[in-house]
């Protein structure tokens, strides 16, 4: 298992397997970038971990700002430590639905990666 952390798929949300059935090995700092979007915040034994994007309820005119403070505070754990470094978050929405672009380094490395939700 090459690799930090056991890497969760983000599309199936379980540990991948490489195609002799091995452990797939991932990015430490990456994983808890994709937990912390993706756990609901007060869901986990970890308080603080997650987003309550639920909180933004109308597409309205501070919309994106609301959006970009509940990504603000599910990475604030990480940004704070100096783990990661927050670059750009672009909202965009297609009707009721929203897309979410974040844009992020990892500070250790120099790095930059980007999740979608």
């Amino acid at each position: 298992m090459p690799g930090q952390v056991r890497l969760i798929d983000p599309v199936t949300k379980d540990y991948r397997f490489n195609s002799s059935g091995r452990i797939v090995g991932g990015n430490g700092i990456q994983q808890l970038v994709y937990l912390a979007l993706l756990t609901v915040r007060g869901s986990s034994a970890m308080t603080d971990l997650g987003q309550s994007f639920t909180n933004v309820k109308v597409i309205g005119s501070n919309y994106v700002s609301l959006v970009k403070g509940e990504v603000d505070k599910a990475l604030a754990s990480l940004i704070n430590q100096k783990k990661i470094q927050l670059v750009d978050v672009i909202v965009s929405n297609n009707g009721n639905m929203a897309k979410i672009d974040i844009k992020w380094k990892d500070i250790a490395t120099g790095t930059e990666f980007s999740n979608t939700i």
